[in-house]
């Protein structure tokens, strides 16, 4: 592979992992942003986020001068062959993609291009969205595509907690342009990561990340859907998935009942699946239906809860687990706000603990809760605890300890990440998703009426 000037423009989670592996393969890489401190931190080797992985990978090729940061967005363009659009889409208030960041660094290209360049958009956006910029460039800055620059849809499918080896180890990587040509300038690019290269139109392109979160999402939500019916029935869903799962046509993954899913991908591109969708005349009434059932996933834990004690007033409830999955500080759209949010509601007194994540949960909740960094310490003289993610420390709990630190021995299990039959030989509650409780431990309370989902 020819090695090439790279600028990345947004150093998010996307485009600092982006940038890093380009680095890696010896390209020359510039990571460009708005944002002046997280430009001098990166500089210094601190990352704005957690990625198992990214910091030492940052750190090599900053040290070997393949890859450097700047808050100059106009050096990182006019100093590069090609520049990556890698800036966030958020949900706004109407269920769509705020595109803002991505016109705006379209805005930057267009006022500093110096040269033919290519430019690559690998932030998520809806259909349609890439010949819009096209026409964009064109009415504001006379720029002429094929003769000013050339441009690709490139949509990135990293995993956080293994998004570097994702990067690295790509399982398809799809280009979309307007040419559908099997051979183009970022084809050459990719060949050090992969031949599974998929060329498409700009459209289809921007669906194939969507659809592809979707149907993940969609997943998720049917057999979370499935473990409410096993709840009632005497079913267990871990068997139910196992089962259904085995068949190579639906396949194993995605099937872990839980509290449900968060992050910045799947609950922004379903919304804005359904919105695309609307917009041309489609009801799509399944992913509205995925939607809301992810939506009340954490209120069944709190149900659970008040079915439980009869009220959480004055009660001290412990969370364990903040970010939406493991592996990543990440908390956007995390089943633990909602949760925790709900608990306050209902006068809970809060503990929580996660390894990577307390910063970003004080920025959200203040003083209103407690922190700790040690899981142990945070269940002491607790009421209870509730596991919202699955982090290792947690799962290799000495349960007996964690047990014995508690005020009652009461567990709920939002990820059915502890092991079951052990469950049965402790002196404890145990309440999971989609299995039978487990009343080794007996409670005397007063029902009360459950929170409406």
């Amino acid at each position: 592979m020819k090695m090439v000037k790279i600028s990345i423009i947004g150093t998010g989670y996307v485009g600092l992992v982006t940038g890093s592996c380009f680095a890696s393969y010896g390209n020359e890489v510039i990571c460009a942003d708005v944002d002046s401190d997280r430009i001098k931190n990166l500089s210094k080797g601190v990352l704005p986020f957690y990625e198992p992985g990214l910091s030492e990978l940052c750190l090599k090729h900053s040290n070997d001068g393949t890859l450097t940061f700047t808050s100059d967005i106009k050096y990182a363009i006019e100093q590069s062959d090609i520049v990556f659009i890698t800036v966030g889409t958020p949900t706004n208030n109407y269920g769509q993609m705020d595109l803002s960041y991505v016109y705006e660094a379209v805005d930057n290209i267009g006022e500093y291009l110096n040269q033919q360049k290519i430019i690559v958009v690998k932030s998520t956006i809806p259909a349609g969205t890439t010949r819009k910029l096209i026409t964009y460039l064109e009415k504001k800055y006379g720029l002429i595509l094929g003769l000013n620059y050339k441009m690709f849809s490139n949509p990135e499918f990293l995993r956080q907690g293994t998004a570097v080896y994702d990067c690295l180890n790509p399982e398809r990587i799809v280009i979309g342009s307007n040419d559908l040509s099997q051979e183009n300038e970022l084809v050459d690019v990719y060949q050090s990561f992969s031949d599974k290269i998929i060329n498409t139109s700009y459209e289809s392109s921007e669906m194939i990340k969507n659809t592809a979160n979707a149907f993940l999402a969609m997943k998720i939500s049917f057999i979370n859907d499935i473990a409410s019916i096993c709840e009632q029935v005497g079913a267990d869903v871990v068997h139910v998935a196992e089962g259904i799962g085995s068949d190579q046509r639906i396949g194993k993954h995605f099937l872990k009942a839980g509290v449900g899913y968060g992050g910045s991908c799947f609950p922004k591109d379903t919304e804005d699946l359904c919105t695309l969708a609307g917009k041309n005349n489609h009801d799509f009434k399944l992913l509205k239906a995925v939607i809301e059932t992810n939506d009340r996933q954490p209120l069944l834990l709190i149900n659970k809860m008040l079915q439980t004690f009869g009220e959480l007033k004055g009660k001290q409830i412990t969370i364990l687990g903040l970010s939406f999955k493991p592996d990543t500080s990440d908390i956007r759209n995390a089943p633990s706000i909602k949760l925790i949010e709900q608990l306050l509601l209902l006068d809970a007194d809060i503990n929580v603990f996660d390894p990577v994540a307390l910063n970003s949960i004080k920025g959200i909740f203040d003083e209103r809760i407690k922190y700790y960094s040690n899981h142990y310490d945070a269940v002491a003289n607790s009421d209870a605890c509730i596991i919202i993610t699955e982090w290792n420390e947690i799962v290799e709990s000495d349960i007996n300890t964690l047990v014995e630190n508690m005020k009652h021995p009461i567990i709920f299990d939002g990820r059915n990440c502890l092991n079951y039959e052990y469950m049965k030989t402790v002196d404890i509650q145990y309440h999971c998703m989609g299995r039978n409780s487990i009343y080794n431990y007996k409670l005397e309370t007063e029902s009360i009426e459950t929170v409406k989902l």
